[in-house]
């Protein structure tokens, strides 16, 4: 009996996770043995995909002792709301390592007659209902930085920062972090020589 869980959010066709490397995930970290518990929505075991075979592990190493839910959606955001507000028994903790400018929604998705501005606004609403349910929403901050997936070499100098939805939500906590390119060093100047 799980006191917890967490889900893994994947959209657009993402439909599969490597179930053997979740194993061999948990085994090589010293986790505990946590197979996915639920999948909800279309499901490909054959077609696994590195993204969400990702998700999953890094999802379940550290969520430990909670149950692991999988959840896919072939459309994107609101598709993913409406189908998690009709269920009646849902995780306490979503994940979501997706995102795309929030200006440019209705370029990824079909916003049925809507702006980008009145689906993420439409969205949001739905993020506030499942945030009135008791869960918390996650989602990544982007995967190029402050220029976002729009403009990822700052190339337009008119809108500089592009925020990336859904973790420009203000209902959901947005995740984010850093990396280093090929060319940088972690120490540098005197200390590059120190052990």
């Amino acid at each position: 009996v799980f006191n917890s869980s967490v889900c893994l959010a994947e959209f657009q066709d993402d439909r599969s996770f490597a179930a053997s490397d979740l194993s061999d995930f948990q085994t090589e970290n010293d986790l505990p043995n946590n197979p996915v518990y639920k999948i909800v929505g279309p499901y490909s075991p054959s077609i696994p995909d590195a993204e969400s075979t990702l998700d999953v592990q890094y999802g379940s190493g550290v969520a430990v002792n909670s149950s692991v839910w999988f959840w896919t959606v072939d459309g994107w955001m609101a598709e993913f709301a409406n189908d998690f507000l009709s269920t009646p028994v849902v995780p306490f903790v979503v994940s979501m390592s997706w995102g795309w400018t929030e200006t440019d929604q209705c370029q990824i998705t079909s916003c049925n007659g809507l702006t980008s501005e009145q689906y993420v606004a439409r969205v949001n609403t739905q993020f506030q209902m499942i945030g009135l349910r008791g869960v918390t929403l996650y989602a990544s901050s982007g995967d190029q930085g402050a220029p976002g997936d729009g403009d990822p070499y700052c190339i337009n100098t008119k809108q500089p920062i592009s925020a990336i939805f859904p973790g420009a939500s203000p209902y959901v906590t947005s995740v984010g972090a850093t990396m280093l390119t090929p060319t940088s060093s972690a120490l540098s100047g005197s200390d590059a020589s120190a052990p």
